[in-house]
C-alpha cells in the first residue's frame, strides 16, 4: 500500500460517481454499480483503514469515512436505493480524501511506510527460497506497520541460518571453539568463560543467542565489528519482544534488516552448500 495505490482507489471512486450520476434512473438497480459500491467500501474497511490506523492516523480522523462507507454498504446491499444517496456519500469521500489522507502522507504528516519499496528490494536480494518465504512474512509485518513483530521474525530467520551453518560445519567445531575461547588468558576472549557442549541441533537451540554470537566469532564466521552489529540486532529483537519505552521506527527496522542481510544472508561464510 502506497500513495499511488490510494490515488488509484480515489480514481475508482470517481469513476463510480460518474457512472451513478449518469444513470437515467432515479434509483440504482444495476448490479455492476451495486457491486462496485460494495467492493470499494469493503476495500476501505479491509485494506486501507487497517494500514492507516497503524500508520499514525487516529480513529477520529477515519471515523467520518467509516460512516460514509458503512452507509454505502447498506445502499449497495439492495436494489432500488436513490442515486442521490449514493452521490452524497461519494461526494464527501472524494472531496476530502486527497486533503485528509493522500496529502498528509505525501507531506509526512501521515505514514504509509516510506521504506516499503526498500523492503521489497531487500527481499529480492535473498536467494534461498525458504529463507525468502520466511523473511517475506517478517517484511510484510514491517510494511503493514507491525515493526516489533517484523524484527522478532527477522531475528528468528537470522539465527536459524546461523544454526544451519553450525550444523553443516559440525557440532564438534563449535564445541572446540567454545573450549578454546574459555581457556584464553588474554586477548579478545579472555572474559569468555563458558564451555558449551552440544551434539545436535536441538541442543544448539537451547543455547542463548548472545552466546552463539560469541562462539561463531571464535569460529571465524564473523569478526568483532560484525559481532557488535549482530548483538545490536539481537538487543533490538529483545526490546521488541518485551514491553518497554524505546521507540521502534521504520528506520530502525530498515537498519536491522540491512545488517542481518549483509552479515548473514549475503555472507558466503553462512551459505549452506
Amino acid at each position: 500500500m502506497n500513495v499511488e495505490n490510494l490515488k488509484e482507489y480515489l480514481k475508482k471512486l470517481k469513476i463510480l460517481r460518474t457512472q451513478i450520476k449518469g444513470s437515467k434512473s432515479v434509483q440504482i438497480h444495476k448490479k455492476i454499480l451495486l457491486s462496485s459500491a460494495d467492493s470499494l467500501s469493503n476495500y476501505w474497511f479491509n485494506e486501507i483503514k487497517p494500514i492507516l490506523s497503524r500508520s499514525g492516523f487516529t480513529l477520529e480522523q477515519l471515523d467520518n469515512y467509516d460512516k460514509k462507507f458503512t452507509h454505502l454498504l447498506k445502499l449497495a446491499s439492495s436494489k432500488g436505493n436513490k442515486k442521490d444517496n449514493f452521490l452524497l456519500d461519494l461526494k464527501f469521500v472524494i472531496k476530502s480524501f486527497t486533503d485528509d489522507i493522500i496529502l498528509k502522507i505525501q507531506t509526512g504528516n501521515g505514514l504509509l511506510n516510506p521504506l516499503s519499496g526498500t523492503y521489497d528490494f531487500l527481499l529480492q536480494t535473498i536467494q534461498d527460497k525458504e529463507q525468502n518465504k520466511y523473511l517475506k512474512e517478517a517484511i510484510n509485518c514491517a510494511k503493514d506497520g507491525y515493526l516489533r513483530a517484523a524484527i522478532v521474525l527477522g531475528w528468528c530467520a537470522a539465527i536459524d541460518q546461523i544454526h544451519k551453518k553450525i550444523e553443516q560445519l559440525g557440532f564438534i567445531k563449535f564445541n572446540v571453539a567454545s573450549a578454546q575461547m574459555a581457556s584464553a588468558q588474554m586477548g579478545r576472549f579472555k572474559r569468555y568463560k563458558e564451555i558449551i557442549k552440544i551434539s545436535s541441533l536441538d541442543d544448539l537451540k537451547e543455547v542463548f543467542d548472545n552466546k552463539i554470537l560469541w562462539v561463531i566469532e571464535g569460529m571465524g564466521l564473523i569478526d568483532l565489528n560484525q559481532h557488535t552489529r549482530l548483538k545490536s540486532c539481537f538487543d533490538m529483537r529483545n526490546h521488541c519482544a518485551h514491553p518497554g519505552e524505546a521507540p521502534i521506527t521504520p528506520y530502525n527496522v530498515m537498519s536491522f534488516f540491512s545488517d542481518i542481510n549483509e552479515i548473514i544472508f549475503k555472507n558466503s561464510k553462512f551459505s549452506i552448500t
